[in-house]
């Protein structure tokens, strides 16, 4: 087990890291910081606009993606804190969000029934799953968490269901990948590693 202490963070929200820079960003919700923790656990920190929900980071830039659920809006900032205009989404109760190879966002949302959106640089919806899944003819009920697969597919975390939902490119439904049948109970947050196969799922309760 590697400690690693990062001064000034007091209420972690989420994280994510990016291989090439061997870096870790953490959100941190009441102060509204991003803290990164580099090579040999140097922090840096910076201020960002509102209190920040999802986070990830495009693995060929290691930009880091900030979703605001309470302001719908993403915004993202360079490996060193420079940020870029704030994305306005016109949906509602946005929870995570992945940028995609083609520069589109993948997005998921809702407070109670939501879904998954595709979205351009301007935040203007361009596909939606609306919500339906064929496996419990059921919405999605507080999708959190996004990974993205390198050839498109995309998990997402239902909460309220108890299970990780596989989505294919066209965010069609294909299967459950895991749920309340594996013992899973309330998936927050998934991770996957395909290098070494792996899938990681994180749990509230």
């Amino acid at each position: 087990v590697r400690i690693i202490k990062v001064p000034g963070l007091w209420d972690g929200w989420d994280m994510a890291a990016c291989s090439s820079q061997q870096a870790l960003y953490i959100t941190s919700w009441h102060t509204r910081h991003i803290h990164r923790v580099g090579r040999d656990n140097a922090v840096t920190s910076w201020t960002i606009p509102h209190q920040p929900y999802g986070l990830s980071v495009d693995s060929s830039s290691c930009s880091v993606i900030v979703t605001y659920w309470y302001n719908s809006s993403i915004q993202e900032f360079s490996d060193t804190g420079r940020p870029s205009p704030l994305i306005q989404l016109n949906i509602s109760f946005p929870h995570d969000s992945v940028r995609l190879s083609d520069g589109h966002y993948v997005v998921s949302h809702g407070k109670g029934e939501g879904g998954v959106v595709l979205i351009n640089g301007s935040g203007h919806v361009l596909q939606s799953d609306s919500g339906y899944t064929e496996s419990r003819s059921s919405r999605l009920v507080n999708p959190f968490s996004l990974a993205v697969s390198e050839a498109g597919f995309i998990l997402v975390t239902d909460w309220d269901n108890k299970r990780v939902v596989l989505l294919d490119p066209t965010l069609h439904y294909i299967r459950d990948l895991l749920s309340r049948d594996h013992g899973l109970d309330r998936p927050i947050s998934v991770a996957l590693d395909e290098g070494r196969g792996l899938l990681y799922v994180g749990e509230y309760n």
